[in-house]
């Protein structure tokens, strides 16, 4: 059963500021390109779309780009079906949400539960 977690928005939304180091860090709240690394395996992988460059993704999966309380979007797919995603459609934005975190991220998609079932061979 394939899955796919994807991180939707435009660079900005994901993009921090750079480190001493002068690299920017683009890891889509943890989970993306980087974060992703300790949950892939061949039964889930990890993508970033950037809208920017994309904006018919957008239109597609009901993301509004002028809305930046739904950006970044994280969208979980089983053989290419939307299962869930964060924030759910009917979110609505308070005067405080916690900040996407790869803690939050693994929370809401289950990835510990994931990886433990690749692990047992489910």
């Amino acid at each position: 059963m394939a899955r796919a977690i994807c991180c939707l928005g435009s660079a900005k939304d994901w993009c921090s500021g750079s480190g001493g180091d002068g690299r920017v860090d683009c890891s889509c709240g943890g989970v993306g390109d980087r974060g992703g690394i300790w949950y892939s395996n061949k039964n889930l992988s990890f993508g970033i779309v950037d809208l920017g460059l994309f904006p018919n993704a957008a239109e597609k999966f009901g993301i509004s780009l002028g809305s930046s309380d739904k950006l970044p979007t994280f969208i979980l797919f089983e053989s290419g079906i939307e299962i869930t995603r964060f924030p759910e459609l009917d979110f609505v934005a308070k005067a405080f949400n916690p900040p996407i975190s790869k803690k939050l991220l693994c929370r809401h998609f289950e990835l510990d539960r994931h990886l433990l079932d690749y692990i047992n061979g489910k």
